[in-house]
């Protein structure tokens, strides 16, 4: 079983991705939360340490993306980190990279962009 945690600050898009993620990964646990679900979380020093993926929005009213990527690559290395964004200039990607991102994919999220993550993502998990 694969786990996932998808952050954005739209619930309309986490609905969505969430139905495109459990097409694409069949075996999968799905937590989705919102930017400010996510802040309570790490208030409440949430590891996250039990996640294989996290997918997270950088441009969110509540807290930033790139925050979110540093405290998961701080308490959880072996999680992959996928960013989820229309923000898609050079240097926001190279940010992301530099704060340990591990991939970078363009909104909306589609089947096909999450099938070339499928094998990445379940080699991983074993």
């Amino acid at each position: 079983m694969l786990n996932v945690v998808h952050v954005d600050d739209s619930k309309f898009l986490l609905r969505t991705s969430a139905k495109i993620i459990k097409d694409v990964f069949k075996d999968v646990n799905i937590i989705t939360l919102t930017d400010e679900e996510i802040v309570k979380k790490l208030e409440e020093n949430e590891t996250f340490e039990n996640v294989d993926v996290f997918f997270t929005d950088l441009l969110m009213p509540a807290i930033s993306g790139h925050n979110i990527i540093k405290h998961i690559k701080r308490v959880n290395t072996k999680c992959l980190v996928v960013v989820v964004s229309s923000n898609v200039q050079t240097t926001e990607k190279e940010l992301c990279y530099s704060n340990g991102a591990d991939y970078f994919l363009e909104k909306p999220l589609t089947i096909e962009k999450l099938k070339n993550l499928e094998e990445v993502c379940y080699g991983r998990s074993e």
